[in-house]
């Protein structure tokens, strides 16, 4: 089982990640977010991250819109 203590360890309902720690963390977030049926919000502009949501809204001019939607496993 992945663990990513510091995310979890309060057994948050949402979990976020910043650019700065998403890379090395992304999947294990992802993955751990839904084996506990947690929300996990990612903000970043590297779309090799996006491979670990299963929705995705991009923000553009300041207007936030759906962009994708996918099944993750």
């Amino acid at each position: 089982m992945l663990e990513y203590p510091l995310a979890f360890m309060n057994d948050p309902d949402v979990i976020s990640a910043c650019e700065s720690n998403a890379f090395n963390a992304a999947e294990l977030i992802a993955k751990g977010g839904k084996q506990r049926n947690k929300a996990a919000i990612m903000v970043t502009y590297d779309k090799q991250l996006l491979k670990y949501c299963d929705t995705i809204y991009e923000m553009r001019g300041g207007q936030l819109t759906f962009a994708a939607s996918r099944k993750m496993s």
